[in-house]
């Protein structure tokens, strides 16, 4: 189900929410992984969505990440939901390597270092996307326990 704090967001910025990027949205906060585009095509299938094309996911999941719903990673060519859209520039995504969950990790000082390393190499980026693999603290605390 996709949060109050979401819809109020969407409401606030007077986005309009069809019913494929609303059943798009309340898939991705039902997982806690990654999910892929053909994977949604399927979602919307079983949803009785209509017979949805590639090209209309697509569109559908570039305006939710245009409107800072969704985050792509981009190793994994898949998406997580934002949990506060319009309340940060950049993001780091954790990905665990065990369990393929996927968090936001949001943390100024972090994203600040990057144009301003690249800067001392005359470098000036568009955007970028930091993605960390690894081990979730779940994962960590069960291998020890």
């Amino acid at each position: 189900m996709i949060p109050t704090t979401i819809t109020a967001f969407c409401q606030r910025q007077n986005l309009e929410i069809t019913p494929i990027r609303k059943v798009i949205l309340d898939h991705l906060w039902q997982n806690h992984t990654p999910i892929k585009a053909y994977d949604l095509i399927e979602v919307l299938r079983l949803k009785a969505i209509g017979s949805p094309k590639p090209a209309t996911v697509y569109r559908s999941i570039d305006f939710l990440e245009r409107q800072g719903l969704v985050h792509k990673v981009h190793a994994l060519n898949a998406y997580i939901p934002c949990h506060h859209p319009g309340q940060h520039t950049a993001c780091q995504l954790l990905i665990c390597d065990n369990c393929n969950d996927a968090k936001e990790f949001c943390d100024d000082d972090l994203a600040s270092l990057i144009p301003l390393k690249l800067a001392k190499i005359g470098f000036q980026p568009r955007a970028s996307v930091l993605e960390v693999f690894g081990t979730c603290q779940q994962c960590t605390e069960a291998k020890t326990s």
